[in-house]
């Protein structure tokens, strides 16, 4: 899931607001090397992962939009700023509920 925010600001104080009860930050605040997006990831209580993304960069609503196919060479680059996409990503998901 992730929630649009209106500005990259609003991200650094969420970081500030999370950290400070207790959220589990799994990346970020960064921004995404392909998609120019400003985003951090948490964890909220339940285990869910959650993403806080300034859209502003691009939320596109036109519904005859084309499709954007990234390259492989392009999808290289890393996740945010040249980093490697951290390992969580591959390893955790959505808890099971019994």
């Amino acid at each position: 899931m992730a929630f649009a925010t209106d500005t990259r600001e609003d991200i650094l104080r969420a970081a500030d607001v999370f950290l400070e009860a207790g959220i589990h930050i799994e990346t970020g605040p960064h921004k995404h090397a392909i998609q120019q997006t400003f985003f951090l990831y948490v964890w909220e209580p339940g285990g869910n992962r959650v993403e806080l993304c300034n859209a502003g960069a691009r939320l596109i609503l036109a519904p005859d939009w084309e499709v954007v196919t990234w390259t492989q060479a392009e999808r290289a680059k890393g996740q945010a700023w040249g980093l490697k996409t951290i390992d969580s990503f591959h390893t955790h998901g959505t808890p099971v509920i019994e």
